[in-house]
Order: C-alpha cells, then sequence, then structure tokens
C-alpha cells in the first residue's frame, strides 16, 4: 500500500512491468494475476526460459 503525501489516502501500487522472454516484449499488466499469454507474441511460454538442444 502507498500513502497519498497530500491527502493521506492509500492504494494499491501500480504493478511492475512484466517481460516475454520469446520476444522481449515489455507490458504493464491490468491485473496482479500473470497473464497466459504474451500480448504481443501470443506465446504460453512468455515466463519460462528458453531452452535449446545441441543438435549432434
Amino acid at each position: 500500500m502507498v500513502e497519498c503525501p497530500k491527502c493521506g489516502h492509500e492504494f494499491s501500487a501500480p504493478p511492475e512491468k512484466l517481460k516475454c522472454n520469446r520476444c522481449n516484449h515489455k507490458w504493464t499488466p491490468r491485473t496482479t494475476e500473470l497473464p497466459e499469454i504474451c500480448p504481443k507474441c501470443k506465446s504460453p511460454y512468455w515466463n519460462k526460459v528458453r531452452i535449446r538442444t545441441v543438435k549432434k
């Protein structure tokens, strides 16, 4: 909770920016819940680390 210095009203802080690990898109979510997909590339794996395998 953040308090206004002028009127003393308490309100919740804005959510932090999120970043897609696939397309590097950054956005501010509208809710406190994590989104299911990236709004730009629509990947459902936006918050998973990409693991690449080496071909022999």
